[in-house]
């Protein structure tokens, strides 16, 4: 008479996830995130030049108009996600992680969001998780430009 051996627990989520083909992305352990960039350099001023990307996702280059919205939304894996941008605008330049899932940056307790609100300026770059953020007390400088 055979014995059966007993498999286990984690060994059987493991051949579970396996034999249903899902992986880590399609599991939404996290809330969605969403990163908005806005073009408030003025009217008038030189063209902004965007390049955002992950280590798994580049989002291209592309123009951004005054007041236009460069955004983007995602589930973050833990320990892994992160966005960075690269910006040229009037012969200056910067480059900054947009996003980064160890920093709780994003999170907005009073609002119960997830977003990352950048917003360009002649003298640098502005943060805000306030999704209404409309006067300069919603908003931190972060970086300038180099």
């Amino acid at each position: 008479m055979r014995i059966p051996i007993p498999i286990p627990i984690p060994l059987l989520f493991i051949i579970v996830f396996i034999a249903l083909d899902f992986s880590v992305e399609s599991i939404h352990l996290t809330d969605e995130v969403e990163v908005q960039v806005t073009n408030n350099l003025g009217p008038n001023a030189p063209e902004l030049v965007v390049r955002c990307q992950s280590k798994d996702d580049d989002l291209g280059k592309r123009p951004l108009p005054y007041q236009g919205n460069y955004s983007w939304k995602f589930h973050p894996i833990p320990f892994k996600t992160l966005y960075f941008c690269h910006f040229w605008w009037s012969g200056k330049e910067q480059a900054f992680e947009v996003y980064h899932i160890t920093k709780l940056e994003c999170v907005n307790r009073t609002f119960h969001t997830d977003v990352c609100r950048w917003e360009v300026r002649p003298d640098g770059f502005y943060f805000s998780t306030n999704v209404f953020a409309t006067y300069d007390h919603d908003w931190g400088k972060k970086y300038d430009w180099k």
